[in-house]
């Protein structure tokens, strides 16, 4: 059985986002009307433009789960983790800091330290709640939407029995 689950964005990731982006914008315009090279120029606001678009890649979009695992989809890419892997899952707060990875611009997704779980990769686009994965090698966080976060578990839970 496929079960997909959307991750959501919730209300402070949406001000950080469209801050974040406000803040370029005023970036672009101060490099544009203020620096006379033009070389100069424009290699800041490319490397401005690829640190934005390459948060925007990477955010975690969605996660599913069937027979073999579960999924988290992104625009690029996605991390498969197999059910073979998976020790235990629980629901937990997300209450730690950034190691390394993205907080806020469009999600919050690499390294982080939980006060109650140690380092755990973080896959959410909200800071509400997190299902917790332990696998043999890592700690996975998924950021579900609290609605669909008992439902999720169940599901993970039910595959790992067979």
């Amino acid at each position: 059985m496929k079960k997909e689950y959307v991750l959501p964005m919730d209300k402070a990731t949406k001000i950080l986002t469209f801050f974040a982006i406000f803040l370029a914008v005023f970036v672009f315009a101060f490099v544009f009307f203020s620096i006379r090279n033009f070389l100069i120029s424009v290699g800041i606001l490319t490397f401005l433009f690829a640190i934005y678009f390459l948060c925007f890649l990477f955010t975690p979009l969605k996660v599913i789960v069937d027979e073999k695992g579960i999924k988290i989809k992104k625009r690029v890419g996605s991390v498969f983790i197999p059910f073979s892997e998976v020790k235990n899952a629980s629901v937990t707060e997300f209450q730690g800091i950034r190691i390394f990875g993205l907080s806020g611009l469009f999600g919050f997704f690499g390294l982080f330290y939980i006060k109650s779980h140690g380092k755990v990769w973080v896959y959410s686009r909200s800071r509400k709640k997190l299902v917790l994965l332990e696998t043999r090698n890592r700690k996975i966080g998924i950021g579900i939407s609290e609605s669909e976060a008992e439902e999720f578990l169940k599901n993970v839970k039910e595959n790992l029995k067979e």
